[in-house]
């Protein structure tokens, strides 16, 4: 997705930066959010369980500093655990907009001149394609595999199979 090669695409935690940062988004008109990036396929297969969320927190506080924002989130599937539900509805409901393809095929973006582009397949409206003016990534999070590893065996806590540590009891 360009990432490192172009500088109006970042991931979600660089856009965090900027909103607490105060770095002005007036001139971003057209924000595409592409999940699951690098993350539920064959290297990580596992969900990171905190994407979905926060890119919708995130959108909506685009949505409460700058209003006239275009926000189009493209997801597998999305995950809010708990009572993040609410504000994935609070999103729809200030006009940030869901669209959903399949694991087989992902966005795409293509680059013209000062222009970005990202074309999705949606299941019920084949393909969409969507000026951006920031793409942002939200990519899952790997364990640090060694650290975790060395802590888990001084604290006696076991890990799982993708090296995060387990919880004490499931409820």
């Amino acid at each position: 997705y360009l990432y490192k090669e172009e500088e109006k695409v970042i991931t979600q935690q660089e856009l965090e930066e900027k909103l607490v940062s105060s770095s002005d988004l007036t001139f971003k008109k057209s924000i595409v959010m592409i999940q699951c990036v690098g993350s539920r396929n064959d290297e990580n297969p596992y969900c990171s369980r905190i994407c979905c969320s926060e890119a919708i927190k995130n959108a909506l506080n685009i949505k409460n500093n700058y209003s006239e924002s275009e926000i189009t989130i493209l997801y597998r599937d999305i995950r809010t655990y708990g009572f993040k539900e609410k504000y994935y509805n609070k999103a729809r409901e200030r006009g940030v907009i869901f669209l959903r393809f399949e694991e087989e095929n992902p966005p795409t973006m293509e680059k013209s001149a000062d222009q970005l582009s990202v074309t999705v397949t949606d299941p019920k409206m084949g393909d969409i394609t969507i000026p951006a003016d920031l793409v942002v990534l939200s990519t899952g999070m790997v364990a640090p595999a060694e650290n975790n590893e060395i802590l888990a065996k001084m604290l006696k806590v076991p890990l799982n199979d993708d090296k995060f540590f387990l919880e004490a009891h499931v409820k």
